[in-house]
């Protein structure tokens, strides 16, 4: 983009700035304290419409718009376990970009009722240190543990999703 000595402008003639001095952009004539040679505003846009605008060429003015995506609407839908292609050719952009906005689905990837249970019966794989082929005593205190903690992490869980719904409600 082409930036315009601010005093030449001032005066109602147009040099392209070389320079800046405080955030100011200046002809080389101006910085120099030389009279400028710009080219007078009227005639310069005379010469700017017909170089920028060939015959029969349409004017577009700024950028395109970018895409609006609501990011949040996508996480959802992507951890109620859709597909991130789908999810590309739904929102009209890459998979990379979904990729790179969202993480995957974490709703689809819970343990599921019973997963627990059904480790603890069939017990360790590794041998013991006596032979038998079970891990020990302790496997039932550690699954206590366990559901302990998925139990606390379940109802903050709860709580975090009453809060985002009536964040939601106000927003």
């Amino acid at each position: 983009m082409v930036e315009w000595c601010k005093s030449c402008k001032d005066r109602g003639r147009l040099s392209i700035a070389s320079r800046q001095v405080d955030g100011t952009p200046m002809c080389e004539d101006c910085f120099r304290g030389r009279e400028a040679q710009g080219v007078p505003i009227a005639l310069a846009q005379l010469r700017l419409a017909s170089v920028e605008q060939p015959q029969g060429a349409q004017i577009r003015e700024g950028k395109p718009m970018t895409k609006q995506i609501d990011w949040n609407k996508v996480q959802e839908e992507r951890d109620t376990g859709a597909t991130v292609t789908a999810l590309a050719e739904k929102y009209s952009c890459s998979d990379v970009t979904i990729c790179n906005h969202t993480k995957p689905g974490r709703a689809v990837r819970r343990n599921k009722p019973g997963r627990l249970e059904a480790i603890a019966e069939r017990g360790s794989r590794r041998p013991s240190k006596n032979g038998s082929g079970r891990s020990g005593a302790g496997f039932a205190d550690v699954l206590a543990d366990l559901r302990e903690r998925r139990a606390a992490l379940d109802t903050e869980r709860d709580a975090l999703d009453e809060a985002i719904a009536a964040l939601e409600k106000v927003g």
